[in-house]
């Protein structure tokens, strides 16, 4: 994917306000979070259809996020 268009996705996240938290450059997947209210959630987001949310579910689960 062209930086151009990873930073429209950022952008758009950013507008709702969500922040960007990771990108996995092996699996094509980046990570946003939102804390408000009770849960903090992670949006998770694969760029291509054979990425892998795998790794990215495990890891902001174990740390107490709502993916």
């Amino acid at each position: 994917m062209a930086p151009s268009e990873l930073n429209e996705i950022k952008r758009i996240y950013q507008s709702y306000g969500f922040s960007f938290a990771k990108q996995y450059d092996n699996d094509d997947v980046l990570v946003f979070t939102l804390k408000t209210g009770y849960f903090d959630n992670a949006d998770i987001v694969a760029l291509t259809d054979s990425a892998s949310t795998d790794r990215a579910f495990a890891d902001y689960s174990e740390i107490g996020f709502a993916c």
